[in-house]
């Protein structure tokens, strides 16, 4: 699994911070133009994930 997460959904971006979940930074693609935000990749994180995706598939 990689260390890090690259998240260009603005969406599941904010849902992540209301979870408390602190960025490491927050760039832009060179290649694309697209803003993102990294996190470290952690259980934490990965839960809030899993729930985000529950969630959009309801």
């Amino acid at each position: 699994m990689t260390k890090f997460f690259y998240c260009y959904n603005k969406n599941l971006s904010r849902y992540i911070k209301n979870k408390g979940i602190r960025y490491v930074l927050h760039g832009t693609n060179k290649n694309s133009g697209n803003d993102y935000v990294l996190y470290e990749r952690t259980h934490e994180l990965s839960s809030a994930i899993d729930e985000w995706q529950k969630l959009q598939n309801k």
